[in-house]
């Protein structure tokens, strides 16, 4: 990834000495825009976007430094050092007109002599990563800091990405809102980012829900929303694909190495660290006996994961989701389960459902020892309603799904 990286910098770096030499339409110049912009976009369309932090004489993309940059992108460094930047972003909505007033920009001497920098796929900024983010609503900006500084590998005040889980966590302590009622959106183009909010919140629901204090929800609440860190930087569209097999794929397989290094560069809390090397069982590094956060955010995890749809996986509606992961986790206590499935709302008295059999009824009594399992009046045309007990089913009659009311 680095030699990716290091190669559009170049490449932006031969664009920029063509304009200092060439004229706009020389036909070299015209040549090396064209390659460069094939270059990045196509970087752009695998990756997202691009970040780098230039610091002194280094650029640092996730987490590390890019090698043989200097004589490679000697001119292009120099005139951001000159604008004084200390980070730059590109993204997918990048045009080849933008990167040709980009560069024209650059070409300028100092900032003195050239205008302020306007762009919509160019950014970059003297600001620090933290700086330039506060120039948002305070909700979205720890968010994309936070994201910036994962795919920097620079380093970052967790504290107060924990403030803002703080007021999910006193959010939930005073509703206590079901998973169904819980709006999970973000207006992010981050995959990671929005389902790391979806995990996170569902994390801190079912901890507060089984008895967590609620000074541990938020901490937990951390923990999950960093816990795939390791995905960074893979494909966003293998990220969202609604087929192959998530096992198959070297980076899924090998994310929890990556994000607990990736982690603890940064300086995370040592319980994000642990919950990301150990929330997904039998995957690297995760242990036997893993850590209790770890369990419970790699149930959120895999929750999210079926709602969301991605690495193999279609998007699911919360109560199939829910159904499907009970009745195949394996790996998971009973207890975890079970808190699940009564947060959720869904398998409550009067709900319509649809069994395995393709009959359809109504819930009149829940289980609580076994929430997939309560008492239904089946819907029959032409016949009183029959009732039955999924407890007493064994596992020839199953829930198959709750209808819409």
């Amino acid at each position: 990834m680095s030699e990716s990286v290091a190669a559009v910098l170049s490449a932006l770096d031969s664009a920029l000495r063509s304009l200092k030499l060439y004229p706009l339409e020389h036909s070299v110049t015209v040549l090396a825009m064209d390659k460069t912009f094939k270059l990045v976009s196509d970087f752009l369309a695998d990756h997202g976007d691009l970040t780098v932090s230039l610091l002194e004489e280094q650029v640092v993309y996730a987490g590390g430094p890019v090698l043989e940059l200097s004589n490679r992108a000697a001119t292009l460094l120099a005139a951001l050092s000159q604008q004084d930047a200390h980070w730059l972003r590109m993204n997918r909505a990048l045009t080849r007109d933008e990167l040709v007033r980009w560069l024209l920009f650059l070409k300028a001497r100092g900032r003195d002599q050239a205008p302020r920098w306007e762009g919509e796929a160019i950014h970059f900024g003297s600001e620090t990563v933290e700086e330039e983010a506060t120039k948002h609503d305070p909700h979205t900006a720890v968010l994309q800091t936070l994201v910036q500084a994962m795919k920097s590998g620079v380093g970052f005040d967790f504290s107060e990405l924990l403030h803002l889980l703080e007021s999910h966590a006193s959010d939930i302590e005073q509703g206590n809102p079901p998973l169904a009622a819980l709006e999970f959106s973000l207006e992010q183009e981050e995959y990671l980012l929005e389902r790391g909010l979806l995990v996170a919140v569902m994390a801190m629901a079912l901890g507060y829900n089984m008895g967590l204090d609620t000074g541990v929800v938020a901490p937990l609440g951390l923990a999950a929303m960093t816990c795939d860190a390791g995905l960074l930087g893979v494909n966003e569209e293998l990220l969202r694909a609604h087929h192959g097999s998530m096992e198959e794929c070297d980076a899924w397989v090998d994310h929890p190495i990556r994000g607990a290094t990736l982690l603890a560069r940064m300086g995370a809390p040592a319980l994000s660290i642990v919950v990301a090397a150990e929330h997904h069982w039998g995957l690297r590094l995760a242990s036997p006996s893993r850590h209790p956060a770890a369990v419970l955010v790699g149930f959120s995890d895999d929750l999210g994961g079926r709602i969301m749809g991605g690495f193999g996986r279609p998007e699911r509606r919360l109560d199939l989701a829910l159904i499907d992961l009970a009745k195949e986790a394996r790996h998971y206590p009973p207890a975890l389960l079970r808190s699940a499935l009564t947060m959720s709302g869904l398998l409550k008295e009067g709900a319509r459902i649809r069994l395995s059999n393709r009959k359809k009824g109504v819930i009149i009594e829940t289980n609580k020892a076994d929430p997939l399992k309560p008492r239904i009046a089946i819907e029959e045309e032409g016949t009183e309603k029959r009732l039955i007990d999924l407890a007493d089913q064994d596992e020839r009659v199953t829930l198959a799904a709750v209808l819409s009311e």
